[in-house]
C-alpha cells in the first residue's frame, strides 16, 4: 500500500484541477481533455502516484492518450464518448485520490 507523502497529496491536487477542467471548460470533450491532461498529469511518475493499483490505471490512461506525447492527434480521432469514458476515469481516479491521499 503506497503511503501519502506531500507528493501524493500535489498529485491528488493535480487530479482535482484536471476534474475542474473536464467540468467547467467550455469546449468540445477533446479540447477539455486535453487542458485536463496534458499540462499536469501527462508528466507524473510512480513516485507521484504511489498506490501500484491507481498507478496502473494511470499508466493504461496515459498510454491511450499519449503514444508519443501526441494526445492532440489521438484524440482528433476518438469519438466523444470514447472521450467521456476517458474522463470518467480521470474522475473516478481523483476521487479514490480524495479517500486515500
Amino acid at each position: 500500500m503506497g503511503k501519502v507523502t506531500n507528493t501524493a497529496i500535489e498529485t491528488r491536487d493535480k487530479f482535482l484541477t484536471a476534474t475542474r477542467i473536464l467540468a467547467s471548460h467550455a469546449g468540445p470533450m477533446k479540447v477539455r481533455l486535453r487542458e485536463a491532461f496534458v499540462p499536469d498529469l501527462i508528466a507524473l511518475t510512480p513516485e507521484d502516484l504511489p498506490w501500484p493499483d491507481l498507478w496502473d490505471r494511470f499508466l493504461t490512461l496515459r498510454e491511450e492518450l499519449a503514444p508519443h506525447n501526441r494526445a492532440d492527434v489521438l484524440m482528433e480521432r476518438w469519438w466523444d464518448f470514447e472521450l467521456g469514458r476517458i474522463a470518467s476515469e480521470i474522475v473516478d481516479i481523483y476521487e479514490e485520490l480524495t479517500r486515500r491521499a
